[in-house]
């Protein structure tokens, strides 16, 4: 049976760390798991997030400028 995830994040940053619950439970039924943790600091991460949504925007441009869209090109066959 599909599980159900919930991951809820309760105040924080990135500098301090983030205070999270997490809920647990199969699909359509009451949540049977739940877990008070945090997750902590990380003051990197929005930088690197930046740097890889520029970086994914940039290879977008890339691709959406390519003319004639993919070819599948196969080996050439020999016959004796």
């Amino acid at each position: 049976m599909p599980k159900l995830v919930i991951l809820k994040f309760d105040g924080g940053n990135f500098q301090k760390g983030f205070n999270v619950t997490l809920r647990i439970g199969d699909e359509g039924e009451p949540l049977s798991t739940e877990i008070v943790g945090k997750l902590p600091p990380n003051p990197l991460m929005p930088e690197n997030y930046r740097r890889w949504q520029s970086d994914f925007l940039e290879l977008d441009k890339c691709l959406r400028g390519r003319q004639g869209g993919s070819r599948v090109i196969y080996p050439s066959l020999i016959l004796a």
